[in-house]
């Protein structure tokens, strides 16, 4: 129903157009004539463009992206068609500075995670206790949360098992950054406070949870997911802010 309840907003506006005083003919109509494009689009697509534009997705973002690609054919007729949101998609999903940008946040992401490994191998080594885990992961990851989630992660990765460190994520490494015996090692790269952030607090790793937001955008494009301007600047402080203090 979003095609239509976006014909009918946009109708309602353009053309002055009362919907709820119409009959149920006339507004179907309405919304007939308007959607005429898609109806040709899909007469005479291929079956590629088809299988390209509309196979199967799984989720809320697969439902919203098929009308978002409907809603393309309209515009493409009636160029100012299409709420902020739709406007937004249909410009990053052709834009070079987005892919740039997505790059960037999936290759920061990887080098937070890198960072905090390599300074807990350093700081706790590497060598087993009697736990039979090595020192790094038992001392410097002492959330028994952390731990589960990442061995169940490497259980059900039955093709590649990783080490387990592998499957940590960014929520991960604020809880594990913070512990009392790694602020230390790691307050320089991770404490950021951003600008208008209330000032005497001890960490300043609030960026990180916004951080890990868009990463997730830059990890599931496909879903429907865009960049707002407010993100796109805070992508720019994290180039001039963090991503500068994080070894290579």
């Amino acid at each position: 129903m979003s095609v239509i309840s976006e014909v009918i907003k946009y109708l309602s506006y353009r053309r002055s157009l009362d919907f709820a005083l119409m009959n149920a003919t006339d507004v179907a109509d309405q919304v007939v004539e308007f959607c005429a494009p898609v109806f040709e689009y899909i007469r005479d697509a291929t079956d590629g463009d088809i299988r390209i534009r509309f196979s199967r997705r799984f989720g809320e973002g697969g439902v919203k992206e098929y009308g978002y690609y409907l809603m393309e054919v309209l515009s493409e007729n009636v160029p100012d068609f299409g709420a902020d949101e739709f406007r937004r998609w249909v410009e990053q999903s052709t834009s070079e500075r987005i892919d740039e940008v997505n790059q960037f946040l999936m290759k920061l992401a990887e080098r937070l995670t890198d960072h905090v490994i390599n300074t807990l191998k350093h700081v706790h080594g590497t060598f087993r206790l009697e736990s039979d885990e090595q020192a790094f992961w038992e001392l410097g990851v002492e959330s028994e949360r952390i731990r589960r989630n990442a061995f169940d992660a490497q259980q059900r990765d039955k093709k590649r098992r990783k080490p387990k460190e592998a499957y940590l994520n960014i929520v991960d490494l604020v809880e594990i950054v913070r512990q009392k015996n790694n602020w230390v090692h790691f307050e320089h790269v991770f404490r950021n406070p951003r600008p208008g952030e209330r000032g005497g607090q001890k960490y300043y790793l609030d960026w990180m949870h916004a951080f890990n937001e868009l990463r997730n955008i830059a990890a599931h494009k496909n879903q429907l997911k865009t960049y707002t301007e407010d993100d796109l600047e805070f992508v720019e402080w994290l180039r001039v802010e963090v991503s500068p203090k994080v070894p290579d």
